[in-house]
Parts: structure tokens; C-alpha cells; sequence
């Protein structure tokens, strides 16, 4: 949390160099070709930086300074992912919405807005080559598609499962959770009064 990012070689277990933020980072991606970062800012925005894999030469201070994107979250991004092969990076943020940009261009082409996610986000997982064949394309309100393609299965998207239905879910699920510790706890003590009684006998 001291607005900084270490490289190191693995090869060499060396430090490479350190890139140093405006704000604290809480995650961070490499594009496909591990050329270029994109660091989750706490103060909402994404950062794009370069980097050279394998080079010794390191890099000049004008390369290491990330470019912060125009656009950002109301809250603390907490999660990212690259997809589309890196032509788009998908945030998170505790505001309770999720964005897919153009990562070339730095521009916001999808979102889901807060409501659609409850009170907030806590995580990010991104699921890939699951199209079942067919391919969901966001379209904006002028029609452009910016090429962008999820890759969520169409059953999935169809269903469209409630957020609230799935915490509903969960809260069902620890109930459950904590009645079946309630009787191992049962029948372990009452294994253990059998076995009392055994001795007895």
C-alpha cells in the first residue's frame, strides 16, 4: 500500500525497477505480450504502464511513469482482468460496478452499473472460452459494438440469476452450514458417552 510496483527478473531474482503511483495499487495485469501493465488504483483509476520482458537494459524514467485513464470509478478499483485476447481490461470496483474498456484507447465500452451487483464488489473473476458457439455483443446507444465480445455463455446471460437471489442463496447456505456442525457436534459427544459407558461395562 505504499503506491509503489516492484518488477523482478524470476530468471535472476533481482529487482528490476519500481514504478511509483499517485495512489495505492490493489491489483495488477499483464497485457498477452507482457509489454505493457494495467494497475487497479484505490483512487478508482487505471493505470497503464510499459514494461521490456527479458531486456537488461532498463527502462528510462519517462517509460517507467504510468498514464492514468481519463475515466474513473467512484470507489476503489479491486479487481481487474485482461480478455479478448488483451484488446479489453475489466474493473471492478467496491462501487458495485464493472467496466470493459477498449485497452488500446483507454475508453469505457460496457457497464454495469451498482445496481445491478447489490451494495458492492469485492472481487472479479472472469470466465473464457465458455461462448457455447454464440457471442454476446454489448452495443451502445449509437449502435457500435467497438468490437467488443463477451465471453459469457448465452444460456448464462439469458437466465439473467439475480444477484439478490444469490446472496438469498448463501445466507440459506450458511444456515445449513451451521446446522450440520451443530450435529457432528451431537454425535460426537454422543460417541463419546458410548464409549464412556463401554468402559464401564
Amino acid at each position: 500500500m505504499d503506491c509503489t510496483c516492484k518488477f523482478w527478473s524470476l530468471l535472476r531474482g533481482t529487482h528490476v525497477h519500481t514504478v511509483a503511483f499517485p495512489a495505492a495499487i490493489l491489483g495488477l495485469v499483464l497485457s498477452p505480450l507482457e509489454s505493457e501493465f494495467y494497475a487497479a488504483g484505490s483512487d478508482g483509476s487505471v493505470y497503464k504502464g510499459s514494461i521490456k520482458i527479458g531486456s537488461r537494459k532498463s527502462l528510462s524514467k519517462g517509460q517507467q511513469e504510468p498514464v492514468k485513464w481519463a475515466q474513473a470509478h467512484n470507489g476503489a478499483i479491486v479487481s481487474l482482468a485482461m480478455v479478448n485476447c488483451g484488446r479489453n481490461l475489466v474493473t471492478a470496483s467496491e462501487d458495485g460496478s464493472v467496466w470493459m474498456w477498449n485497452a488500446d484507447e483507454g475508453q469505457v465500452v460496457f457497464a454495469l452499473k451498482n445496481h445491478d451487483f447489490g451494495n458492492g464488489i469485492s472481487d472479479l473473476v472472469v470466465a473464457t472460452e465458455i461462448s457455447c458457439g454464440k457471442e454476446l455483443v454489448p452495443r451502445l446507444s449509437n449502435g457500435d459494438d467497438h468490437g467488443v465480445r463477451v465471453g459469457f455463455c448465452a444460456r448464462e446471460v439469458a437466465s439473467n440469476f439475480p444477484v439478490k437471489e444469490t446472496i438469498e442463496m448463501e445466507d440459506v447456505l450458511a444456515v445449513a452450514e451451521k446446522d450440520r456442525s451443530r450435529a457432528i457436534d451431537l454425535l460426537e459427544s454422543a460417541i463419546a458417552m458410548y464409549e464412556r459407558l463401554l468402559v464401564l461395562i
